[in-house]
């Protein structure tokens, strides 16, 4: 009698643990398919989506910076104002005003004509619909040609030469050094009257090894080798360099405004305006607080902050 009522016992022990283990289950499901509901909505103002106004002088964006909550921001792109409002009424914009947010893209491309010697792409957005043509023929030119095929920029021992098309070669610097050369890429200005290089600064880096034990193109193991940055260390520090083909000079860019950027591929996103008239760069200082697109003046060099938001988080920067 006595083991039928220990085996009783037992069984009962084991029934409970088991509807125990159960209800744990399913609290730990619970808590998994709610994890998108619990986390959503907790990232602000994350990327900049600018919708430009007629005259593509200024342009105006919605930025979320808060649960339900969001500001409007008009920029001013000839002379950097910045006016940050609560409605598009306040910006002197109809309320009927397309007001995507920061997390919503404005521009959709409605379609694109490859026609022989061109490509033409249309985009339309709430205010404005432009079409803008690119010459196939440039696809062909030469690294560091210009879009006149007139002068090519040339990097010899990490030095700038500037070479015409009749072969005149003028030589741009002679302080470029293997651990802050002068480098690729060439960005050129469609009037072909400047450009701009990069110069940087190295640094060491570090580096992890590990063994892919079965790797999917072949047998035996493989080493492979990443780079490994840890918290505080140095980045390659990255300088535009404006080149003037009337002058046949270079001019190294002021830092002032860029003097702490997170950057590992040692690269900057140069683009010029249409107008030649200047070119800009996104800035991302380290530490995710603080993201700027900055324009530089090809005549004087001045640099100016067109966009500059401030998180006291962290920015998520989207480049696109």
């Amino acid at each position: 009698m006595r083991p039928a009522i220990l085996l009783l016992t037992h069984i009962y022990i084991v029934i409970l643990g088991l509807n125990v283990r159960a209800e744990d289950n399913a609290a730990l499901y619970e808590r998994a398919q709610s994890l998108i509901r619990r986390t959503e909505g907790k990232v602000f103002r994350d990327s900049v989506v600018p919708q430009w106004l007629p005259g593509n002088e200024s342009f105006w964006y919605r930025v979320s910076v808060g649960p339900d909550a969001s500001e409007f921001v008009r920029v001013d792109a000839k002379t950097g104002k910045i006016q940050r409002v609560d409605s598009l009424k306040e910006l002197g914009l109809p309320e009927s005003e397309h007001s995507s947010t920061s997390a919503q893209r404005s521009l959709k491309p409605k379609r694109s004509q490859r026609n022989g010697d061109k490509t033409i792409f249309r985009v339309k957005n709430s205010t404005t619909e432009q079409e803008s043509s690119k010459p196939n023929s440039l696809e062909a030119k030469k690294p560091g040609q210009s879009p006149d095929g007139n002068w090519t920029v040339r990097f010899e021992n990490h030095n700038v030469e500037l070479v015409s098309a009749d072969g005149e070669i003028t030589y741009l610097t002679s302080n470029g050094t293997e651990q802050q050369p002068y480098r690729r890429p060439v960005r050129w200005a469609t009037d072909s009257q400047h450009c701009v290089v990069l110069r940087v600064r190295d640094v060491e880096r570090r580096e992890v090894t590990v063994v892919e034990s079965s790797p999917h193109n072949q047998l035996q193991p493989k080493l492979l080798t990443y780079d490994y940055l840890k918290p505080g260390d140095d980045l390659p520090h990255v300088n535009p360099v404006l080149i003037s083909v009337a002058n046949k000079k270079l001019e190294v860019i002021p830092d002032d405004l860029f003097k702490n950027g997170f950057t590992e591929r040692a690269d900057l996103d140069i683009r010029w305006s249409p107008r030649s008239d200047e070119f800009y760069f996104n800035y991302n200082q380290r530490g995710h607080q603080l993201y700027r697109v900055l324009a530089v003046n090809a005549t004087s060099s001045r640099v100016r902050s067109v966009v500059e938001e401030r998180s006291e988080t962290f920015i998520e920067l989207r480049l696109e």
